[in-house]
């Protein structure tokens, strides 16, 4: 995935092509290629890649996470929250996967206007114990969703960090989640300023980014 962190698709792809002329059962490097896809706007090649992930291995659950980060880009939050539910089951508790499809569990049911279900299924989650070696970040995403910290706090923990690259994935993932508390808010204006915000840390890996683009498209459209 490095060559893709530096949103250099053309050495993503060629490692993610060869990594599976190797091992085409290599239900990892389906899942990476539709980030890849995910992250250029291919969202329909995206699911593909990773309903062939699924097909290879049925237990994989960060194939279901994925295939839910798709689906929450096109808009289609009934089967996004399917598929996170799928992958809670297949995660444990202390996996970072488990963590983060709670917190897009969360993003899904607030988009449905599901607001109280989705801070009481995250305030469960977060009291039955986090990740192992999660790091302060981790908290801070949970609390801000949660309305136990305000944007300026959150915006200001995202710069806390052990290196630049911790920092500026941190920053992308804050612009996002500060966007859509803006957009639940009602506040769009400030919203998109968020995602684009998001957008120009250029962490074309990370799934903040790919729905950060996703809202811009689709406010772009309302």
């Amino acid at each position: 995935m490095i060559w893709l962190r530096r949103s250099d698709f053309f050495e993503a792809a060629a490692d993610f092509n060869h990594a599976l002329e190797l091992d085409p059962k290599l239900g990892a490097g389906y899942r990476d290629r539709g980030v890849l896809k995910a992250s250029q706007g291919d969202l329909a090649g995206a699911l593909d890649e990773c309903q062939t992930a699924i097909i290879i291995d049925k237990t994989d659950a960060p194939a279901y996470r994925d295939r839910a980060i798709v689906k929450i880009a096109n808009a289609d939050l009934n089967g996004a929250l399917v598929d996170l539910r799928r992958s809670i089951e297949l995660s444990s508790q202390n996996d970072r996967t488990r963590f983060y499809c709670e917190i897009y569990l969360w993003v899904v049911l607030a988009l449905q206007n599901q607001i109280t279900e989705a801070n009481q299924g995250l305030t469960d989650y977060i009291q039955s114990g986090l990740p192992t070696d999660a790091e302060p970040w981790v908290s801070s995403i949970a609390n801000f969703l949660l309305d136990k910290a305000d944007e300026n706090s959150f915006l200001a923990a995202a710069k806390e960090g052990d290196n630049h690259r911790m920092i500026q994935g941190q920053s992308c993932e804050s612009w996002f989640f500060a966007g859509l508390k803006c957009k639940l808010a009602g506040a769009r204006e400030k919203a998109t300023d968020c995602f684009r915000r998001c957008l120009a840390t250029k962490q074309t890996a990370y799934f903040e980014s790919i729905l950060a683009a996703a809202q811009l498209k689709q406010s772009s459209s309302d």
